[in-house]
């Protein structure tokens, strides 16, 4: 889980490709409100997208610790000015950028699939049924 918490925040795509290979699994699949990414260099794309709707420079950090059993898993995120370790919960956009991940674990403990809930869904009535 370090190792795609460090990817979403990573520029640097020598190393973004490093931390995906040892995070997800060749058939990973990311799916959040903006849509669905399969494999790897799927993945690569949809943190290139991320990255160009969060603050310059933030980073991703765990906001709970992570649940895991019977090869699923879950935690809560947030999005955070690493110089500071702050969170951009006082800004008008703050809610879009926490939430919680759940997630799927192959027989290698790498992720399977990954599917994104932003907070901002919660309180903007955003979510479907």
């Amino acid at each position: 889980m370090a190792a795609y918490i460090a990817a979403i925040g990573c520029r640097d795509e020598l190393l973004r490709r490093e931390l995906i290979e040892a995070a997800v699994s060749d058939t990973f699949v990311f799916c959040s409100s903006v849509g669905e990414s399969h494999g790897r260099d799927g993945f690569f794309d949809a943190i290139d997208a991320v990255q160009g709707r969060v603050p310059p420079g933030s980073v991703l950090a765990r906001s709970t610790p992570i649940d895991e059993h019977h090869g699923r898993a879950r935690f809560g995120w947030r999005f955070e000015d690493p110089a500071t370790g702050k969170s951009f919960d006082e800004q008008p956009f703050g809610a879009h950028l926490r939430g919680m991940d759940f997630a799927t674990l192959d027989g290698e403990g790498r992720l399977a699939s990954l599917t994104v809930f932003v907070d901002a869904s919660l309180t903007e009535g955003t979510h479907s049924s």
